[in-house]
């Protein structure tokens, strides 16, 4: 098993068991960020590619590694090595089929006149829908989200992870029902705001629509129906 999958508290780097330290360098090569061989010893190359990733991810805290950073290696690892399988949707010229909707590009906004593409909830069309109830999750998330957006005087919001396949899901250490294998959670960042208070802002208007997971370099949002909330950690 991969040691990012088990980690539950925040640490330096510097101060990880050297498997956990490998897992690092190892995920930090195959994003580009890093060259040489994982040694599980942390130097300033590991430490300036670790800082780097995370300024690429928007994660705070440079020199700390937490739940929140081992979800996010994981992800932009798979993101960049999309999983080839049978089953696999047709994709072609950066478009893909969905299921309801037809072919789409990346940049194609998910709801007429909206803020939000299908790239940023697939992450750049590698994650693809498999069904029709995903489809219309996300399509009903995107309206939500021009709620919060609306709630945040119109600021940006970057979407971090939006639909996870369950390899993805799997690869990631996320739940065995998490509401991204169904394409109604996202992971966001409001422009100008720091994830506490958007989860504080949210926190009661969001009410029983569904969840809410405060970290501190995301907000965790999803429609699940029922209430519930959680802390990732600060890293």
């Amino acid at each position: 098993m991969n040691a990012l999958l088990g980690i539950h508290k925040t640490q330096k780097l510097a101060d990880a068991p050297p498997e956990t330290i490998k897992a690092v360098q190892i995920q930090l090569a195959r994003v580009n960020l890093l060259d040489g061989a994982a040694d599980g010893i942390v130097g300033k190359q590991t430490l300036a590619a670790f800082a780097k990733f995370k300024q690429l991810e928007y994660l705070e805290h440079p020199e700390l590694l937490g739940k929140s950073t081992a979800i996010a290696l994981l992800e932009a690892t798979y993101t960049r090595t999309p999983p080839k399988d049978a089953d696999s949707p047709i994709i072609a010229e950066h478009k893909a089929f969905l299921p309801k909707v037809g072919w789409v590009s990346a940049s194609d906004r998910v709801v007429s006149g909206g803020h939000f593409s299908w790239g940023e909830f697939t992450k750049e069309l590698t994650r693809v829908p498999q069904n029709t109830q995903v489809v219309d999750n996300i399509i009903r998330l995107a309206n939500y989200l021009e709620d919060v957006r609306s709630r945040f005087g119109k600021a940006s919001i970057l979407i971090n992870s939006g639909y996870r396949p369950p390899a993805v899901n799997r690869s990631v250490g996320g739940a065995t029902n998490s509401q991204h294998l169904y394409g109604a959670a996202a992971d966001i960042v409001v422009g100008g705001f720091r994830p506490h208070e958007v989860y504080q802002q949210l926190n009661q208007w969001h009410g029983d629509k569904g969840g809410l997971g405060n970290s501190a370099s995301f907000t965790h949002i999803d429609l699940r129906g029922y209430r519930a909330r959680w802390n990732y950690g600060n890293a």
